[in-house]
């Protein structure tokens, strides 16, 4: 193989809770950016979206001896044809323009790369070994991205609808809150924290005589507005305290 005797740095071991499964646990978006972010480190990324594209194999051309007489030349019977090879020299690890053997080696690379972030990928893509780098990562990409979207929408509308129960702790809904708001950015949403504290302000339940419009209908509007208020108030406090306590 031709090379430059440049060593390429080994492919990375993944943890098994950030390989991609399927799309069951852990979200495609996030685990795309990790490859393409080990693609970047190694110089592969042409490899799979096709700016180094596979070269042309090189031709092998065969010249015939040549004579100037007619007559029998013991030379020239002894002559036999002299192949010629186009094969391009050595290439650079990092080459744009790689020799053929070395564009194969490095697509095996990135192909190994992108293996190392799925779980089982044979499973996912029964015919993997016939494919490229470039094949791989494009047919995971279609397939799952559009899952991601449905996933996308499905966590945040979980984030949105997560409401504090009397029953638990302080500490367990904010735990929980700060789990889901992960999953929900992981998934491709973007939740500033402004944006999440007021999105909580609404989830909290209502002490019962301000959440029975029986009740309500005894007390002034005025007090009710006030105790609103207050509420909002010491929700925000508790949310801006546990944001700090647990940055999610």
């Amino acid at each position: 193989m031709a090379s430059n005797g440049a060593i390429p740095p080994p492919i990375p071991e993944v943890s098994a809770d950030l390989k991609f499964d399927g799309g069951v646990k852990v979200g495609w978006a996030p685990v795309k950016r990790r490859i393409v972010n080990s693609l970047k480190t190694q110089g592969l990324v042409g490899y799979t979206d096709g700016t180094i594209p596979e070269p042309i194999a090189p031709t092998i051309t065969v010249t015939a001896p040549t004579t100037t007489s007619s007559a029998p030349d013991a030379t020239a019977a002894s002559t036999t044809p002299t192949p010629s090879s186009s094969e391009p020299k050595a290439t650079a690890v990092f080459s744009l323009t790689p020799s053929l053997d070395k564009w194969t080696f490095r697509n095996d690379q990135a192909k190994g790369i992108i293996e190392s972030h799925i779980d089982d990928l044979p499973s996912l893509m029964p015919q993997v070994d016939t494919k490229s780098a470039r094949e791989v990562f494009s047919e995971l990409d279609t397939e799952f991205a559009k899952k991601d979207g449905m996933r996308k929408i499905l966590t945040e509308r979980r984030l949105r609808s997560f409401v504090f129960r009397e029953n638990e702790t302080v500490e367990e809904f904010f735990k929980q809150l700060c789990e889901i708001r992960k999953e929900a950015t992981e998934a491709g949403n973007s939740i500033e924290d402004v944006e999440f504290m007021d999105m909580q302000t609404s989830l909290y339940t209502l002490p019962p005589h301000l959440s029975s419009n029986t009740s309500r209908s005894n007390i002034p509007e005025s007090k009710i507005v006030q105790e609103l208020l207050l509420l909002e108030i010491v929700w925000l406090k508790l949310i801006a305290r546990y944001l700090r306590k647990w940055p999610c």
